[in-house]
């Protein structure tokens, strides 16, 4: 997914999160989902989807309850980028 997104290649950046996270939340590891999740709603956000904000309020408090500060960082720097 980061690959795609590298290369401008934003809707298969966005699909490729996607499996990624349908394949995190099969496994159960919420923290690894919630890494994903951000990559697919930066995705949405560079690709100007109306749902991006919504897709990173959710990551952002994902990342709050998996502990994670520097996650969550990094949604609130996407989330000032759109």
């Amino acid at each position: 997914a980061l690959y795609h997104s590298w290369r401008g290649n934003t809707p298969r950046a966005y699909e490729a999160a996607r499996e990624g996270v349908r394949l995190a939340q099969k496994s159960g590891d919420l923290w690894m989902q919630t890494w994903l999740e951000l990559v697919q709603a930066a995705a949405a956000a560079d690709g100007g989807h109306p749902g991006a904000a919504d897709l990173l309020c959710g990551v952002r408090e994902a990342f709050r309850r998996c502990r994670d500060r520097f996650g969550y960082a990094l949604a609130e720097v996407w989330m000032a980028r759109i």
